[in-house]
């Protein structure tokens, strides 16, 4: 597996495969405090120095990141039933690993990273506490992908179009 953007602190990168091996995340920060991530499948990289980030109100989760802690790598599992779609009863299986992160004013926040057999997901948890409701007014997140990935991207629909006021839907 190739290395970290060369800006990672070395005491600072963590792993998360997927179950079957063939996904992998690399997760540091940089010298600078932001958060970044690698993808590679089969050892060959997919996104690299890609950046969960974002502004809340009255913080910045951008830079200036330190890790107060990272738990160790889960197991996840889950069964459902679907009542339309291809297929009607479902499994998932993948792997899960939380990073304990804090700004410079103090602020926590997690990041949530699940890896699967195809694909990878990530989600944001503010684990504080507070009196009244706090906006995230802008989502930084950025995935870097080589130059000379192709993809099939779809339009984006306007919101609050189509059937009921649905769309987008993200299907």
């Amino acid at each position: 597996m190739a290395v970290l953007t060369s800006c990672m602190n070395k005491d600072a990168r963590f792993i998360i495969g997927s179950p079957d091996g063939n996904i992998v995340i690399e997760f540091g920060i940089s010298d600078d405090g932001r958060c970044l991530y690698d993808i590679y499948y089969n050892d060959s990289i997919v996104s690299k120095g890609s950046k969960p980030d974002l502004l809340r109100e009255d913080g910045n989760f951008s830079s200036g990141m330190k890790l107060l802690s990272a738990s160790g790598t889960e197991s996840v599992k889950d069964t459902y039933t679907l009542y339309n779609g291809k297929r009607r009863n479902c499994s998932y299986e993948g792997m899960r690993r939380t990073f304990h992160l804090i700004n410079g004013n103090e602020q926590k926040i997690d990041i949530i990273f699940q890896v699967s057999n195809d694909g990878v997901a990530f989600r944001y948890f503010f684990p504080d506490s507070a009196p009244r409701v706090k906006k995230i007014e802008k989502e930084l997140t950025a995935i870097h992908f080589p130059d000379g990935t192709k993809a099939w991207p779809r339009p984006m629909t306007n919101a609050k179009t189509g059937w009921n006021k649905d769309q987008p839907s993200y299907e």
